[in-house]
């Protein structure tokens, strides 16, 4: 006959089932945490590329006829430079363990790796380089590598719909009234109205 629970002392049962809920707790808080932490860093990787994709496609297309080519380059490497300051590199870095757990890290290491030869590059190759970011932002949204659901919860400065559109022409900026900066739009029609 076999050893029956009725056999077992009652403080052996409790040992038992406080060590099994004590272990099944800690896998699941890892698992709640760790998630918890994906979405944040996600949240903020995607706010960042709107942000920088944003301004790199307008600065891209900006060229106003009154100055040198070499100003409109410095003036274009300053301006991005500004917005990479910006980016979450030192989250980045004291993150790393949760970076590499998200599909999308692949993709998010070469963006910023580009963006850094943008505000870094020596020879001043912007509009080389801008043209790459761009067409490689494009390219992994078209794949599905950076995900639409998250483009679409996150970004709110570039929409879904202009990843459809070829990066390198100009976007169609209107400004909003409420908060006083520009978004993209879509072209005007010839109808007024």
């Amino acid at each position: 006959m076999g050893i029956g629970w009725s056999r077992i002392p009652t403080w052996v049962i409790a040992l038992i089932t406080g060590i099994l809920g004590s272990i099944i707790t800690l896998i699941v808080s890892l698992r709640l945490t760790d998630a918890h932490k994906r979405g944040k860093l996600r949240r903020v990787l995607y706010k960042d590329l709107d942000s920088a994709y944003a301004a790199l496609r307008h600065l891209y297309n900006y060229s106003p006829p009154v100055f040198s080519a070499l100003k409109i380059r410095n003036f274009k490497m300053e301006q991005f430079k500004t917005v990479y300051a910006n980016a979450p590199l030192k989250y980045l870095r004291d993150n790393q363990d949760i970076f590499s757990q998200l599909p999308e890290n692949v993709a998010f290491d070469s963006i910023y790796q580009l963006f850094a030869r943008i505000a870094n590059d020596a020879e001043k190759e912007f509009d080389t380089n801008a043209a790459a970011a761009l067409l490689m932002v494009h390219e992994y949204v078209k794949r599905g590598d950076l995900k639409a659901k998250y483009i679409k919860r996150f970004m709110s400065q570039v929409r879904r719909q202009d990843f459809e559109e070829d990066p390198l022409t100009p976007p169609c900026w209107t400004p909003t009234s409420r908060f006083g900066r520009a978004q993209y739009g879509s072209p005007p029609s010839g109808k007024r109205g």
